[in-house]
């Protein structure tokens, strides 16, 4: 239940973090603050009632991500890979290798669960994220404002559950931005919906797009723009 202040982590080794209890942060604390990784490989498994890899349960927090791997596996109640589950969020993640497994009740891999805000950016990276919950979202929010961005990357989003989205929030109110990324979403789902936002505010360009769900390919638009 306190703050953390300022975390930085810059070094080429690799970080093992094992942890099982009640509630429980890998990197970072109950109350939040600012987070910078930028090198070294960092393997973090949790287990307990709620558990977040790199963030915060009730604070708010600010991540800057870069030039590092990052390999989590979490099995709780209540999950968060990168993010927060109850603060609001706000993350950097570049040059990253990124790999989450989560199971539980209700998960979110990158973002935050129960804040008011979420906003993503991510740059240039290779995400995979494999979770199976009861009500879950692949990156944005639970209900809260829900900004994603998507630049030059590879992602590969695997879930499965009763209530599942792959980008966005559950009051389909988030905006997502795609650019320039290699993104195959693949949906098990009782939603007739795979996305938290609404079509129009949904923008995808260049790229390319595979989004399945429940078996049935959705298509969408790649606007294509030609740099001059």
């Amino acid at each position: 239940e306190e703050k953390h202040g300022d975390l930085s982590f810059e070094q080429d080794g690799c970080i093992e973090i094992h942890g099982s209890g009640s509630k429980g942060v890998g990197i970072g604390s109950g109350l939040g603050g600012n987070i910078n990784i930028a090198g070294g490989k960092y393997v973090i498994e949790l287990m307990g009632e709620e558990g977040v890899a790199i963030g915060s349960i009730t604070g708010s927090t600010e991540m800057d991500i870069k030039t590092c791997n990052l390999d989590l596996n979490l099995s709780s109640s209540i999950t968060v890979a990168v993010g927060s589950i109850k603060g609001n969020v706000k993350v950097s993640i570049l040059h990253i290798l990124f790999q989450a497994f989560l199971g539980g009740n209700e998960s979110v891999g990158i973002g935050s669960l129960k804040g008011d805000d979420s906003d993503v950016f991510i740059e240039n990276s290779n995400i995979n994220l494999n979770i199976r919950a009861s009500k879950l979202c692949g990156i944005g929010s639970g209900t809260g404002n829900s900004s994603v961005r998507l630049l030059d990357a590879g992602f590969v989003i695997a879930i499965q559950g009763k209530e599942c989205i792959s980008l966005g929030n559950f009051t389909r109110t988030g905006k997502v931005n795609i650019h320039n990324c290699d993104l195959v979403t693949r949906i098990k789902s009782a939603l007739d919906y795979d996305m938290g936002a609404e079509e129009d505010n949904i923008n995808i360009s260049n790229g390319r797009c595979y989004f399945n769900l429940n078996g049935e390919e959705i298509t969408r638009t790649i606007t294509q723009i030609k740099h001059s």
